[in-house]
């Protein structure tokens, strides 16, 4: 094992104290949520009187679920190496974990909508609108990760031509900042704001260039296998 290789799994396996350090910031936004059997009147009075807490809490959250990611990614490989053979119990692990903080996403999103609209009043429809939206900017997390990780890759490693290195990586750049959305009300940045539609331009462009390429490098290896 090379020295790159293992500095690059401790970097990893030290995203899982970064995962706590995310963890203790957003609980530093907790504000005493009101309990399960809450009545309606409660629980909409709480929102209303701490929206920007709840909002801010939640984007910690969701950028704590995509470091969580990233640590049982490398808690994966750790695993495989030690288990080898088919690598049941560390893909099991893995696919926990990705339970998990899609979970976590997904709580993020029913928390998103409550705040955008407890100032109105909303009616359930309005409150269903709102969960869309709230997981659609939700959804940019992982998907600026998995960017990320391709452009990590190819800049890194060659997995893919740099060009498209350097398209995956302002592709997540683009995701990150959309993001932002959650802590806007109005404006180009807020959900379906002209910005939004400009970031989802990003992906089906990557994706017929990933495609090609992936296409043509396997055409590669069948030619020299």
């Amino acid at each position: 094992m090379t020295m790159k290789t293992t500095n690059g799994m401790k970097w990893g396996a030290a995203t899982g104290f970064l995962s706590v350090a995310v963890g203790m910031a957003a609980v530093a936004f907790e504000r005493g949520a009101p309990g399960a059997n809450a009545g309606s009147e409660e629980a909409i009075a709480y929102i209303r009187q701490y929206q920007g807490e709840l909002l801010a809490q939640s984007l910690v959250f969701i950028i704590g679920a995509c470091v969580s990611l990233c640590f049982f990614s490398s808690l994966r490989s750790y695993l495989r190496r030690a288990e080898g053979g088919a690598g049941s119990f560390s893909g099991l692990a893995f696919g926990a974990g990705c339970v998990y903080a899609g979970l976590q996403l997904t709580l993020q999103g029913f928390q998103i909508a409550m705040a955008m609209t407890v100032g109105a009043e909303p009616s359930g429809a309005a409150v269903l609108s709102a969960l869309g939206w709230a997981m659609s900017v939700v959804a940019y997390a992982p998907l600026a990760l998995m960017l990320a990780s391709v452009a990590a890759l190819s800049l890194r490693r060659k997995a893919f031509p740099v060009w498209l290195g350097i398209l995956s990586a302002v592709a997540a750049a683009a995701n990150l900042l959309m993001l932002c959305g959650i802590l806007v009300k109005d404006g180009p940045l807020a959900p379906g704001g002209a910005l939004t539609y400009a970031a989802y331009a990003f992906l089906p462009i990557w994706l017929v260039a990933t495609a090609a390429m992936m296409i043509r490098g396997i055409g590669k290896q069948g030619a020299n296998s």
